[in-house]
């Protein structure tokens, strides 16, 4: 059985010739994780989405993020105590460094960016 696969779409979110919403149109299975507000993200706000899209899921993920998404799923396993999130694997593309000084001031909680990860058990 595919694991099934979770779209984490970035600041703005993926328009609809992003690369991930083509994805998705080619792959009717794939789930976008749907955040409340994509024009002024609070970190808190998406990780908690974000890890209980994956809970509820039903099997171990494999997730497809982009730019802001990369770092929702870093603050995600992070965050979570034990690790135990069902994940399979992540392509993680384009991740932002929003540490930088001129980065746009509509994030909340995204800096820093976590640098070490706990360990995943494998599923």
């Amino acid at each position: 059985m595919k694991p099934p696969v979770l779209v984490v779409p970035g600041w703005g979110d993926s328009g609809p010739e992003h690369w991930q919403s083509l994805w998705e149109k080619a792959h009717p299975d794939f789930q976008r994780v749907a955040q409340r507000d994509w024009l002024y993200p609070i970190c808190s706000e998406w990780v908690e989405t974000l890890g209980a899209t994956i809970r509820a899921a039903g099997a171990p993920v494999v997730l497809v993020a982009h730019s802001l998404g990369c770092l929702a799923i870093a603050h995600c396993v992070q965050s979570t105590t034990p690790p135990d999130l069902p994940i399979r694997g992540a392509l993680l593309v384009a991740p932002p460094d929003v540490e930088r000084p001129d980065f746009p001031p509509v994030l909340e909680g995204f800096a820093p960016i976590p640098r070490a990860m706990p360990a995943i058990s494998k599923m």
